[in-house]
């Protein structure tokens, strides 16, 4: 009987040392899910909208390609980063390309001279399934 009353009373410290540090862990989870939400944004690359304007006369699209690369690297300042962080050139309608930056990155980019807007690519949401005719 004396054994059972030990077994019982180190059960419910050990529930008190538990029920004690729940704060703790609740902080610490919080802590833990507004860095996820917050933490990653300036250093995770996401894709940005580099637009330069109309093409130039004078301008073929395999200038204006080697010219996105070249305003690429400059901003990141590492070839090799900005060759694989280059999704397309748009050469043919408009002249700009599309890229996965830093925040600081495109920031840089948008200072440069024949730049007319850089801006955060964003996935829309279709409204309607349905046009009227």
């Amino acid at each position: 009987l004396a054994n059972y009353h030990h077994m019982r009373e180190r059960e419910r410290e050990y529930t008190m040392k538990i029920l004690e540090n729940i704060p703790v862990l609740i902080f610490f989870n919080l802590c833990l899910v507004a860095t996820l939400i917050n933490g990653s944004n300036d250093k995770e690359r996401k894709p940005y909208i580099v637009y330069m304007g109309d093409l130039p006369d004078n301008v073929n699209s395999i200038t204006a390609v080697d010219k996105h690369n070249h305003l690429l690297a400059e901003a990141i300042g590492d070839e090799r980063i900005a060759r694989e962080s280059k999704i397309h050139s748009y050469g043919r309608s408009f002249n700009g390309f599309v890229a996965r930056l830093l925040p600081q990155e495109a920031n840089r980019l948008s200072q440069k001279e024949g730049v007319v807007s850089v801006f955060a690519n964003t996935v829309r949401k279709l409204h309607t399934t349905r046009s009227w005719d």
